[in-house]
């Protein structure tokens, strides 16, 4: 009796997954990379704030007809909120009022949107440099900040602002920046 069991688990074993197993699969996988993506920007942006207009909400019955175009279509709606910049995170001036050495911002080819960039003072929430606006694939290797600083190594927040075809936010990340001033 054993033996006829064993036999049975190994025939759906060798059968593979069914339909069912799949698209259960497939909506957890999107349910961990929805997820995912949530924990990611709560820890990213220090302030969340929403978007102007909210998207409605889609609703999908997979089946093994319509299986690979929803997943296309989750992919892109995912790759239209990534971002991607390359930047270095410690930026050195030679004194207050003079180009960085190594202060370097681009704006990855990957990205959906030009963005502009601002340097706080996180204790005191003063903007210390604005950037200009950075399209896509372009990069900014000269900062030069707004307000002269003191000799001394300054903690600052980097606020990345994306902007759509009209020049408004669509939506921001933030990222800490360390800041030294040798003279």
């Amino acid at each position: 009796m054993s033996d006829e069991r064993n036999d049975s688990s190994s025939k759906t074993k060798k059968n593979g997954l069914n339909t069912t197993q799949v698209i259960m699969i497939v909506g957890i996988v999107l349910i961990l990379g929805a997820l995912g993506a949530v924990v990611y920007l709560i820890v990213q942006n220090q302030k969340v704030e929403p978007l102007a207009v909210a998207e409605p909400k889609k609703s999908y019955v997979i089946n093994k007809d319509n299986l690979e175009q929803i997943q296309k279509e989750r992919a892109e709606k995912v790759n239209q909120g990534m971002f991607r910049m390359k930047m270095n995170t410690t930026w050195n001036f030679a004194s207050g009022d003079v180009a960085s050495s190594d202060a370097t911002v681009q704006n990855s080819e990957s990205n959906q949107f030009p963005f502009f960039f601002e340097i706080t003072l996180p204790d005191t929430g003063e903007i210390i440099y604005t950037s200009t606006v950075i399209p896509v694939g372009s990069a900014i290797k000269e900062v030069i900040l707004d307000k002269q600083l003191a000799a001394g190594t300054y903690e600052t927040v980097c606020k990345y602002n994306m902007l759509d075809d009209k020049n408004e936010i669509v939506d921001n990340v933030s990222v800490n920046v360390s800041i030294i001033v040798k003279n």
